[in-house]
Formats: C-alpha cells, sequence, structure tokens
C-alpha cells in the first residue's frame, strides 16, 4: 500500500535530543555527504566503448577511463 507522506531523504527528523547524540550534523553536511556518495559510485556510460575508443584516438582526451569507473579515488 502506497502512503499518502512524503519522506525527505536528507532532512533529520529525529528529537533535538537524539540529534545532539548522533553528532549534531547540519543539513549542509549531509547533503556534503550525499553528494561525495553519489558521485562515488554513479558513472554511466552514455557512450559505447568503440565509439568512445575512436574518439580519444582523434582528439587529446584528458580524462582517463580509470577515472570514469567507481573507486578511483579521485571524487
Amino acid at each position: 500500500m502506497r502512503s499518502e507522506f512524503q519522506y525527505p531523504e536528507l532532512a533529520d527528523r529525529t528529537s533535538p535530543g537524539e540529534w545532539e547524540e548522533e553528532g549534531s550534523r547540519s543539513i549542509y553536511e549531509r547533503a556534503h555527504q550525499r553528494v561525495h556518495e553519489i558521485l562515488g559510485a554513479h558513472y554511466p556510460e552514455y557512450l559505447d566503448p568503440a565509439f568512445d575508443a575512436r574518439i580519444r584516438e582523434r582528439f587529446p582526451i584528458r580524462l582517463d577511463l580509470a577515472d570514469m569507473r567507481p573507486g578511483n579515488g579521485r571524487w
């Protein structure tokens, strides 16, 4: 069954006391962490690998393919 309530993903719904015990992180800090999680794991492939290889042969692409994979430590 679907709920009529919409719960935000970043907003903290805990009590003020619990919030303080958990480190009192601001919405900015929570959003900043979420951005790093997304950028660290989201690497879509928009181009066919063969087409990407042809582009890289013709133009001096500076972003290495290894930098566009999860776990690269770049982002």
